[in-house]
């Protein structure tokens, strides 16, 4: 069911394109692991996937298959802004928080960095 349920957003997100490479930044409440997996499926097609779900904290995933978006750099300060942490590599990052009130500015926040990451 997971697996379905992964499978049907990956087919259903449309990436915005900035500077030629697929960005997807969106709230999908899933479970970290499926979020891993969305995230990294756009990362190997080059992209770069910032998605988050809501439970009793936020859960964040940040994968970028670019190399000018450092994805454990940039998960930290999304985190920070949940009262929370995160960490990770530079393709792959996760992280959390408690406050679930502060994920439209985390996104938001998230999104500027990346854009900037790749506009140089």
């Amino acid at each position: 069911m997971s697996a379905k349920l992964v499978e049907l957003e990956i087919q259903t997100l449309v990436p915005e394109s900035i500077g030629g490479i697929p960005i997807v930044v969106r709230r999908i409440d899933l479970p970290a692991k499926d979020l891993s997996a969305i995230a990294g499926s756009i990362a190997e097609k080059g992209g770069v996937a910032l998605l988050a779900g809501s439970g009793e904290s936020v859960r964040v995933v940040l994968a970028s298959g670019d190399p000018r978006v450092n994805a454990g750099e940039i998960i930290g300060q999304v985190c920070g802004l949940l009262g929370g942490k995160g960490g990770g590599k530079p393709t792959l990052a996760q992280g959390g928080g408690p406050d679930a009130g502060q994920l439209d500015l985390a996104l938001k926040v998230g999104k500027e960095r990346i854009i900037s990451s790749i506009n140089g």
